[in-house]
């Protein structure tokens, strides 16, 4: 899955005068794509035992729950709800200005449709990571469940970024490096349990 630009402006958002190396974006990259497997691995077993065809936000709101703890499960649940709220509230109102423009004009002219990720606002983009999800599992994902997915792989990504950043600035460097993000890790509890629960 390729998250390198999504990583890169991130972490702009979150330090402009930050950066990481490959190796590091390779890192983060390969415990987001270990969480996802273990949230779809979840999930199947869920969704199977309810005899349901679809992963929707509430089986990845479950899965996830099981996979973490405290405040980065806490958080992550909140800001994902967030998300999934912004991007049904977005739909709502669409749908109401594509019914004005029908009952004003009596036809529905063409408009250029937002992608999940503009109606949700977020930074990461959901398709590459509903298909990353779509190849791990044996079920079919909702669109609401890859966009909760998706907020849940941000708000990681963040956290992941916040803990790394830490030695960089006390050492006076302008780079991530791996070294970075495994001693930041390993400082957060909570980050060491969701990314122990997700190794294969």
């Amino acid at each position: 899955m390729e998250l390198t630009n999504s990583i890169k402006t991130i972490l702009k958002q979150m330090n402009p005068s930050l950066m990481m190396t490959e190796h590091g974006i390779k890192m983060i990259t390969s415990i987001v794509e270990g969480v996802i497997e273990r949230i779809i691995k979840i999930s199947d077993l869920l969704v199977s035992e309810h005899d349901i065809i679809l992963i929707s936000d509430y089986t990845i709101e479950t899965a996830y729950s099981v996979i973490s703890s405290g405040n980065i499960k806490q958080i992550g649940n909140s800001s994902a709800k967030n998300t999934i709220k912004q991007f049904n509230n977005f739909n709502n109102k669409e749908f109401l200005n594509i019914d004005e423009i029908t009952r004003q004009n009596g036809i529905i002219e063409k408009m250029s449709r937002p992608r999940p990720r503009d109606k949700s606002g977020l930074t990461l983009t959901v398709k590459p990571i509903q298909k990353f999800m779509t190849d791990k599992s044996v079920h079919k994902i909702k669109i609401e469940g890859a966009i909760y997915c998706t907020a849940v792989i941000e708000y990681i990504i963040a956290e992941l970024i916040d803990v790394s950043k830490k030695n960089t600035l006390k050492d006076n460097r302008k780079k991530i490096t791996v070294d970075d993000i495994q001693d930041g890790i390993a400082t957060d509890s909570e980050l060491s349990h969701l990314i122990l629960n997700s190794s294969p």
